[in-house]
């Protein structure tokens, strides 16, 4: 069942994909800061990637409900379940794979997200249950296909959380990378060393740390400040900078 919802709606956001390509609705990064949406996304799926391990329950398919914040809104529906999975080396351990996704009516708002964690124990043994912050190591790879009006974006996270002790108390150290492409335009990004609080059995938004991205040329740092806020920093391909800030969904330019 996964594998078909996934398949179907795959095809369609392929179909929106190619009709916007065709109509000339896909928007290009710039020189010049033009904020595009792919930022907001960026930073919104890097907060959202936490709240996974968060979750209370293992949602089984056409289950329905919430899961971390969001309601399934369709029949597709949410699940968190365990499974077999081959890992960056080729080997085959216990993983646990959700998938969230929506396709709206009229097929302009598409989404699909598909989370799969490795869980890795102090001795480095592959742990058979999601219990997540019993983990030393979390492997976490999250593929997203989005389309939304001209916003179109089809990416991959491969990433890596580390539980240690700071000042502060214990943490999830978050690093890797992510590849695809935004509105259009590839992407490559790295992760470095964003860190998030653990409280009891759950783990709370990026608090600081970086990613760092290049868009065609374009690079753009986005620098973690907490509280779902992050700080951007864009370099255009003639070196001019552009700051600006990130709250929730919201991108504002300063200059």
């Amino acid at each position: 069942m996964r594998h078909s919802i996934a398949r179907t709606l795959k095809l369609t956001a392929s179909a929106a994909l190619a009709a916007f390509a065709f109509t000339g609705c896909m928007t290009q990064a710039t020189t010049d800061y033009t904020p595009d949406g792919g930022n907001v996304v960026i930073s919104q799926e890097s907060s959202n990637m936490g709240q996974v391990l968060n979750s209370s329950s293992l949602h089984k398919d056409g289950e329905g409900g919430s899961d971390t914040g969001e309601q399934a809104l369709s029949n597709h529906s949410a699940f968190l379940d365990t499974a077999t999975c081959v890992d960056s080396s080729g080997q085959s351990h216990r993983c646990f794979v959700r998938v969230v996704n929506f396709v709206s009516a009229d097929t302009t708002n598409v989404r699909e997200r598909m989370d799969t964690l490795w869980l890795l124990d102090s001795n480095g043994a592959y742990m058979t249950s999601f219990h997540p912050f019993l983990a030393t190591t979390i492997i976490h790879h999250r593929h997203v296909i989005k389309v939304r009006g001209a916003q179109n974006l089809d990416i991959q996270f491969n990433t890596t959380l580390t539980k240690k002790t700071d000042s502060t108390g214990k943490v999830l150290v978050w690093n890797g990378t992510i590849t695809g492409m935004i509105n259009g335009v590839a992407v490559n990004a790295t992760i470095d060393n964003v860190t998030r609080s653990i409280s009891g059995a759950s783990c709370g938004l990026p608090e600081d740390g970086s990613i760092h991205m290049d868009r065609n040329g374009v690079k753009i740092d986005l620098n973690f400040k907490g509280a779902g806020k992050a700080d951007v920093v864009v370099t255009g391909k003639k070196g001019k900078q552009h700051h600006g800030t990130l709250d929730g969904g919201t991108e504002t330019q300063k200059d």
